[in-house]
């Protein structure tokens, strides 16, 4: 966005999207990364200040203290809503504040525990991150309705889930025959409605609802119903699913009934008090036009951050038809700061605004068509939901060197095991981080010794290995350095930092030299030979170039995917583009437009439940879903590799984490490549051929996916002619 004053069309504006600037400038525009263009939009996002511990002039507010200026019949339409947003926001963030709510199932078993969970870094962690009210659902599936942790959920199940909800947090048409629910969950709606309600008539308590929930909640938890003994009996098997995505915690022991009931009551709690402001923020934005047309300026801070249609936003909703809300907790741990509750809105659908920037988009921004080139090396991965683009690509520059890539399963081991950090528990993932590292580090010296020792690779023996954070970086380089030195080699290694020191991360030696983002070109000026760093950093734009026979090429050769990059499957972004990806798959083109709309919204509803279902463990999820992470996975790989092909130099892709490569239920990486690679549609894997020529060969080889190989290299000779 520029906030600058521009003048548009006679009209001066405050500011502009950068989008409509260049499409009002330029009758040509030329977007490079085009896929990582799609991809940020969904991570855009309306913020609104609901509620604050610090500042008592909030949106919501100024809205109610400016009410005597809208009519009286707006007025009287409006208070109600209005009423409860604020009674809503401010009352969860204060219970959240007091840890009278939890915001994480952790949190509230390590209180029942009599533990204090501030003092558990996985807690402290994930209270910094997004809620959504479905996030809770799978947790209460499991624990609540019965389902098995490796089961998905079947509709009578997700519509018990549902009714559960009480009528001041749905929509009427949401929320399902209370005739669903089994007799021991059937007080639970009117307890959840008595906790949302204003009742004017007493003392609002939340500790009798609670201790009444509570009750209603233990007596009906599958896992102890047929147990017989005293209250804090354990089950035979644990009812605590693993996070959803490879790598989130894992727990120890199966919880008692205290921690179990203590962690679906306040699961139970934050779904149906989010679900409630959800919907009453949503209701009372439809009338926030109506409240700024009378001069109430809040109102259209209201609708600019979190209604219908955002500054640029030409296309307001995906196929889902609607938008997504959540919400985030920010100072709940920081003595510096006030805690206050945020929310924050994804809209908009950016497949169609991508694929029609040049047409429909243009026309609705500035009134003219313009030509769009869109430029990527991955903007064709069919299952990447973020980064596909809906459009086949119009023409390729394939790999045409042959053994330009290698691909090698590189994971040490240690006492016949696969040394991992991916799927570990988060507790030991530090230590994790060091035994790969030290276990890597003599594999790694082994191979920048060959590469030094090769006339064709002497000039570029350096690597660049990748982890998931900056903390991991500092832990792995360090450890890399000591094991090496105790072998008598003394690498000369880089390690990545932020531009804003973080001085809660671990120590590295003098010896190992620092590089922010905006330096990492350098390293081969530096005489470097390992750069360490968190793969969003070097995913994509890292060039380290070096001169040799008076042309620039590479100074990379090998590049290890260290740590197993995260997929967090209910990550909201990714969920967003998952259910969107879906649904314009699926969508058969045809000539009536409502009929193509209601067809793309019953497929995106359906991804949508068949995500919300889905078990958490990775390797339990429907294999479509295990396989858009995969494709998303791929295409890091890819831009990965390429940051070693700059001049048409060979690379090295060595996968390093063992998570990439244990067998156990199937999830290793070739294996879920070859399974991506088969059920993909014969066109689509000719095109995959025509985009990536022999880098898809190699990757497909490494799955050992040889018998496909035909069908790739119909595409490459499609596009090249005889096959080299």
């Amino acid at each position: 966005m520029i906030k600058v004053p521009v003048e548009v069309d006679g009209e001066v504006r405050n500011r502009i999207s950068v989008r409509e600037f260049l499409l009002r400038l330029a009758s040509y525009v030329v977007v490079d990364e085009v896929d990582a263009y799609q991809s940020r939009g969904f991570n855009e996002c309306g913020v609104l200040e609901l509620a604050s511990r610090s500042r008592p002039t909030t949106v919501l507010r100024r809205i109610r203290d400016s009410l005597y200026q809208a009519p009286p019949r707006l007025a009287v339409a409006v208070r109600r809503p209005l009423t409860r947003a604020v009674f809503l926001a401010e009352q969860l963030l204060d219970l959240v504040a007091g840890e009278e709510v939890c915001t994480e199932v952790a949190q509230a078993r390590a209180l029942a525990r009599g533990q204090d969970p501030r003092r558990t870094r996985q807690v402290l962690q994930d209270r910094k991150r997004w809620y959504q009210p479905h996030q809770f659902d799978r947790h209460l599936l499991e624990n609540l309705i019965g389902v098995a942790p490796d089961a998905a959920a079947t509709d009578e199940q997700a519509d018990r889930l549902q009714a559960l909800l009480p009528r001041v947090a749905t929509r009427p048409g949401d929320r399902p025959s209370s005739a669903v629910l089994p007799d021991q969950l059937l007080p639970v709606p009117d307890v959840l409605e008595r906790m949302l309600t204003i009742d004017e008539g007493g003392e609002w308590q939340l500790a009798p609802l609670k201790d009444e929930l509570r009750e209603i909640v233990s007596a009906a938890l599958p896992a102890f119903c047929a147990a017989e003994g005293g209250a804090d009996e354990t089950p035979a098997e644990s009812t605590v699913p693993a996070q959803r995505g490879p790598d989130q915690p894992e727990t120890e022991r199966a919880p008692t009934r205290t921690e179990v009931t203590a962690g679906v009551l306040h699961a139970l709690i934050m779904k149906t008090w989010l679900t409630a402001i959800v919907h009453t923020m949503f209701n009372l934005t439809d009338r926030a036009g109506e409240l700024a047309g009378h001069g109430i300026d809040a109102a259209s801070e209201l609708a600019d951050a979190i209604g219908h249609q955002g500054a640029g936003t030409v296309v307001p909703f995906g196929p889902l038809g609607r938008q997504l809300g959540g919400f985030r907790f920010e100072g709940l741990d920081d003595p510096g700061s006030h805690a206050s509750l945020k929310m924050e809105v994804l809209r908009a659908d950016p497949h169609t605004e991508t694929q029609f920037l040049g047409s429909v988009v243009s026309l609705a921004l500035c009134g003219r068509q313009r030509t769009v080139l869109g430029m990527s090396a991955t903007g064709f991965m069919p299952g990447a939901a973020r980064t596909h683009l809906l459009a086949r690509p119009d023409w390729a520059m394939p790999d045409t060197l042959r053994d330009g890539l290698t691909v090698f399963n590189s994971t040490p081991v240690a006492d016949g095991k696969l040394l991992a950090v991916g799927s570990t528990p988060y507790r030991e993932r530090d230590q994790r981080v060091i035994s790969l590292a030290a276990g890597y580090a003599p594999g790694l010296v082994r191979d920048l010794d060959r590469l030094a020792a090769e006339a064709r690779t002497r000039h570029r023996a350096r690597a660049l290995i990748t982890v998931n954070s900056y903390r991991q970086a500092r832990l792995f380089a360090q450890t890399l350095y000591d094991t090496a030195l105790a072998l008598g080699r003394r690498l000369r290694i880089y390690v990545a930092v932020a531009d804003t020191p973080d001085l809660s991360l671990p120590p590295v030696c003098d010896a190992i030299g620092q590089l922010t983002r905006d330096r990492f070109a350098e390293l081969a000026d530096l005489d470097g030979e390992v750069l360490i760093s968190p793969l969003p950093r070097t995913e994509r734009g890292l060039n380290v170039l070096t001169v040799f026979e008076g042309v620039a090429v590479s100074a990379i050769t090998l590049i290890a995917m260290g740590v197993r990059p995260v997929m967090p499957a209910d990550d909201p972004a990714v969920l967003a583009a998952s259910v969107a990806a879906r649904a314009w798959r699926d969508t058969v083109p045809g000539d009536d437009p409502a009929a193509v709309l209601a067809q793309a919204r019953a497929a995106a509803d359906a991804h949508l439940r068949l995500n919300l279902n889905a078990p958490k463990r990775f390797s339990a999820l429907p294999d479509e879903l295990k396989y858009e992470l995969v494709a998303t996975l791929l295409g890091q790989s890819v831009q990965l590799a390429g940051r070693g092909r700059r001049g048409q130099t060979h690379v090295e892709l060595h996968f390093i984490d063992g998570a990439f490569h244990d067998p156990t239920w199937g999830s290793d990486l070739p294996t879920l490549i070859r399974g991506l690679l088969e059920q993909s549609p014969q066109d689509d894997l000719a095109q995959l051929g025509a985009s990536y020529g022999h880098t898809i060969e190699e990757i497909a080889e490494y799955a050992h996916a040889q018998h496909l190989l035909p069908a790739l290299r119909a595409g490459f000779d499609a596009y090249l002619g005889e096959y080299a």
